[in-house]
This record gives C-alpha cells, sequence and structure tokens, in this order.
C-alpha cells in the first residue's frame, strides 16, 4: 500500500554547508537565506560567547526545513505554537526543525538548540539549570550581515514578561534539583526558563569571575555541586535567591552588547532531492516521534528507490538490535549491506553496517570506514571506543570517547567507556571527577546488566571503578566491556 502524504509532490532540495545538512522544500532562494543564516548565527554564538576558543567546535547538525507551518506541525508532532524543535540522541548527528520566519528568519528555539550543541563541546556534561540557562541567555543573539555585528545580552522581553505575570522566579533550590526543564504543566516549565535564564544572567553580570571558574569546572567534568562549592563556597541556595531577587528589583544590567563578527563567505552546496529522498527525509523526521508516518513515508521512499538510505536506516532502527531471534539480526545485516552498496561515500551507511557487525574485524572495517568519512560521528566514535575497550585497548579509545561526549549526549555507555579510558591513560583525578559525576547524573530510572547481572547504573560505576582505579596506581589496566544498559 502506498500512502499519499501532503509534501509528496513539491520539489526538496539538499543544502551543505560547512557544519549543517540542510534538507528543505522551500524554494532556492529562500532556502540559500536558510543556509547562510545558519552558519551566520553559529558564527555569531561561537564569537560572543567563547571568544579566543582554541579548539572550536567540529561536526555537522542535520536540519529539516519546512515551507509551511502546516507540514512542520505533522512530521514534527508538535502543536502550532512551537516554532523549532532539537532532538538529541546517543549516536546520531542533532537534528533541528523549523519553518522559518520572513527573509529566512531563524526561529529564537533554533538559535536556543544551536547554542546547546556548541556548548556541549565545551561543557560535555551539564546541569540542566546551567544548560537552559545558558542556552536561554544567547537564544536572542542576532547577526547583522550588512554591518557584521553579534548583538546579544539584552533582557529577554518573554521571559522578564512571564516572571512579572507569574509573581516571581522559580527557587534556586528548585532550579538545582531539578533533572529535566520539561514538566507536563507548560507554566512550570516555562517558570524553569525564564528562571534558569535570570539566574545565569545574573551570574555573568555580577558575579563572572566565580561563573567562569565553575564553568572551568565542569569542563574538566567535576560534579557540577562539587564545582559550585568550590567556586561558590558559602553561598547557598537562600542566599542566591536574595541576590537575585535583589539584582531584579535593581532592574539588573540588562545591557544590550554589539560586537563585530566578521562574516564567513558561506556559498552552500545546493542539490535537488529526488521523490524518494524527500519521502526518506520525512520519514527519518518522524521516526523520533510520529511512527504513524514514519513507516508510510519509508514505503513509499524504497517503493520508488529500494537503496533509499534515509528510508533503509529507519527500516533498520524500527527492529530491535537486542532481539534473540536470528531474524531480525539476519534482516538488519541485509539492509546495511544494501545501503553500503548504494551510499559508499556516506558515513551513516557505514555505520549501520558496523552496527549489524558484532565484534570483530568486520566491524571494525567497517568502521574505519566511517570514520575516514566523518571523523565528527559521534555513533562511529563510540562504536571506535567500545571496540578498544573490548580488546583491552582502553588507552586508545580516549581521543574518541572526549570527541564523542562533545558531540552526543553523555549516554550511560559513553560516559563509561570514557571512564575506563581515563583510567587506563592514568588520568586519575579526571576519572574521579567524572565517576562521581557520573554517580549523580544516572543515579534515576537507569539499569545496566553487566555479567548477566541487572542492577543501577550507580552500581554498575562503582563496581567498575574499583576494578579499574588500581590502574592509576601503576598495576596494568584492565578496561571492562560496557554493560549493556536502559534508561527509561
Amino acid at each position: 500500500m502506498t500512502a499519499r502524504t501532503p509534501g509528496a509532490s513539491g520539489e526538496w532540495l539538499e543544502l551543505q554547508t560547512p557544519h549543517f545538512t540542510i534538507d528543505t522544500d522551500l524554494a532556492e532562494l529562500p532556502a540559500l537565506a536558510v543556509a547562510r543564516n545558519l552558519e551566520d548565527i553559529r558564527t555569531a554564538l561561537i564569537a560572543v560567547a567563547w571568544t579566543g576558543a582554541h579548539n572550536p567546535p567540529r561536526g555537522r547538525i542535520d536540519v529539516v526545513v519546512f515551507r509551511t507551518p502546516t507540514e512542520f506541525d505533522r512530521y514534527s508532532g508538535l502543536s502550532a505554537q512551537v516554532e523549532g524543535l532539537a532532538r538529541s540522541r546517543a549516536g546520531f548527528r542533532r537534528l533541528l526543525s523549523f519553518c522559518p520566519g520572513a527573509n529566512g528568519g531563524i526561529p529564537t528555539v533554533v538559535t536556543h538548540e544551536m547554542a546547546h550543541d556548541l556548548s556541549q563541546w565545551f561543557l560535555p556534561i551539564q546541569p540542566t539549570w546551567f544548560a537552559e540557562g545558558m542556552a536561554t541567555f544567547l537564544e536572542n543573539t542576532r547577526y547583522d550581515a550588512d554591518t557584521q555585528t553579534a548583538v546579544l545580552g539584552g533582557a529577554s522581553e518573554t521571559r522578564l514578561k512571564w516572571l512579572g505575570q507569574s509573581g516571581g522566579f522559580t527557587s534556586s533550590q528548585t532550579l538545582f534539583e531539578a533533572t529535566t526543564a520539561i514538566d507536563l504543566d507548560p507554566r512550570v516549565s516555562a517558570s524553569f526558563y525564564a528562571s534558569a535564564w535570570l539566574f545565569v544572567h545574573y551570574l555573568l553580570n555580577e558575579d563572572g569571575d566565580r561563573f567562569a571558574a565553575f564553568q572551568s569546572r565542569l569542563a574538566h567534568l567535576q560534579e557540577w555541586q562539587e564545582a559550585w562549592q568550590a567556586s561558590f563556597p558559602g553561598l547557598t541556595p537562600h542566599a542566591l535567591d536574595e541576590l537575585v531577587a535583589a539584582y531584579m528589583k535593581q532592574g539588573g544590567k540588562f545591557v544590550t552588547l554589539a560586537l563585530p563578527v566578521p562574516r564567513e563567505v558561506v556559498e552552500p552546496k545546493l542539490r535537488r532531492l529526488s521523490a524518494a529522498e524527500a519521502s526518506g527525509v520525512r520519514a527519518s523526521l518522524a521516526q523520533a516521534g510520529q511512527l504513524e508516518l514514519a513507516e508510510p513515508e519509508a514505503e513509499e521512499a524504497l517503493r520508488l528507490d529500494p537503496s533509499e538510505l534515509r528510508a533503509l536506516s529507519v527500516r533498520f532502527h524500527a527492529l530491535d538490535a537486542t532481539a534473540s531471534d536470528t531474524t531480525a539480526a539476519d534482516t538488519r545485516l541485509g539492509i546495511a549491506q544494501k545501503a553500503v552498496g548504494a551510499h559508499p561515500a556516506s558515513s551513516d551507511a557505514w555505520l549501520l553496517l558496523a552496527q549489524a557487525r558484532g565484534p570483530g574485524p568486520e566491524r571494525a572495517a567497517a568502521l574505519q570506514k566511517a570514520q575516514q568519512l566523518e571523523p565528527e560521528h559521534p555513533g562511529v566514535l563510540t562504536l571506535l571506543a567500545e571496540q578498544l575497550v573490548r580488546e583491552q585497548r582502553a588507552a586508545d579509545a580516549l581521543a574518541y570517547t572526549r570527541l564523542a561526549l562533545q558531540r552526543s549526549p553523555a549516554s550511560f555507555q559513553l560516559v563509561q567507556l570514557h571512564l575506563a579510558a581515563l583510567v587506563a591513560n592514568h588520568k586519575c583525578s579526571d576519572a574521579q571527577l567524572l565517576e562521581r559525576n557520573a554517580e549523580q547524573q544516572f543515579a534515576q530510572g537507569c539499569t545496566a546488566t553487566s555479567n548477566g547481572v541487572s542492577s543501577s547504573c550507580t552500581d554498575v560505576l562503582r563496581q567498575a571503578w574499583s576494578t579499574t582505579g588500581s590502574a592509576c596506581s601503576g598495576r596494568a589496566p584492565a578496561g571492562p566491556a560496557p554493560a549493556a544498559f536502559h534508561s527509561p
């Protein structure tokens, strides 16, 4: 059965820029404007927030841009009130999707999510209040291409209006205890974002040196509460609330800064997608939130082109990788082989083949090819690190785990691999900081299976630390194979 999809008849384009792969049903000129605006905002964010960074962020972001809000709403699964979305999954590139404003304008939420992506490069593990507060602080950054000027730091009228209407900010104690910014009650979520923005704004403007020291400790993967105590000794949540309240009462320092930022010349590479590829794009986006649309779109894509890569990937990931029956494993392998045969220049295709293969030389060869094609792909980096740890070569995995943490959410598997790599390299202080950090990060809702025994992720980490931590005293390191895990 072939499902009709609303966007199937429109032409789709792909635009490649240095940091984005953009698929869109926009016409050519507005599509080019969006591509250049994305690169401009990225350049501006790095310049205003991480000036002088010696190791600027690398890697790519996938972007799907819809011409109409209706189509965006349909395939994102979100309400009409949402301007854009971001999806971050362990082992995948970050995905952005939105409907642009006039003249290819980038919605605020997209700038917010780009700030998250860039911030993770410098601070791979962050507390929720800091991550959302910093991204919300940076989301109003604007770039004027004519004057080559970036503007930031002013008051967020939306956040201030909400704080005024709601009668005040969420206490720092509540912010500090939160593990997510999203609540079933949208008013609670709105208060969290507004309050996190206010606290970060206060710390940047009124206590910048100590806040910079706090961020430096986060960059070394120190558990954030320990980093806070070391950077702000004696500053209790109640005292912080009083300082922020006084700051607001005095009107705050919502000073707008304009900084010169030379524009990087970007000429996007454009090609027209086939109808099969367009369906594959929509299937890939829908897979994360609209499963009832993902399969019909994948079916349509594969009807038109049996080797369409995104549709093959959707089918591949729809199969349970942990299933015990050989049918699923054989099907996944067949899909991966078809993907590589049709798309030998795609890192995504080679990653599928590596995921379909068990540990061994065939997986190693596929990973090597994928890495050559895309050195910063988080899924490739994680599997490379896992392979080295399994081969008792954890010391060689450190470069991969460090980069993977900068490009992908800090999953339990990835943190465990990084811990083993740090220990194997006798980076004892860093390993101890990470182990304590990870215990807090995965204290709730995460279970793992190690050597056939299921227990909490925290217990697995402690056990791994007790068996590998001795390497720091000079004995030969023995990195454990990563545990199977799940986190609801």
